[in-house]
């Protein structure tokens, strides 16, 4: 199953994301206009697969202030490099 890395790497960029921005998970909610159920099912790798909605990636991306191809593309180690795009 390829898609499986993919996940866990999208679930491990958005949780490294937001903790570098010391963020919790209900002010991503609030950020992202998403539930605080679907921020920690993403964070567990539950909802992040082929049928993840683009707009719920891109609404988190707005969130976390970056463009939502960092989620997709970037690897996890260069996450504390990123500058954020507002």
């Amino acid at each position: 199953m390829s898609h499986i890395p993919q996940v866990e790497s999208v679930a491990k960029k958005v949780r490294k994301l937001r903790r570098f921005q010391a963020l919790s998970v209900k002010q991503l909610a609030l950020q992202s206009d998403l539930s605080v159920r679907t921020i920690q099912r993403i964070e567990n790798g539950d909802t992040v697969s082929y049928n993840t909605k683009l707009n719920t990636l891109e609404q988190l991306s707005k969130g976390l202030g970056v463009r939502v191809g960092l989620l997709l593309d970037v690897p996890v180690k260069h996450i504390n490099k990123i500058t954020h795009i507002k």
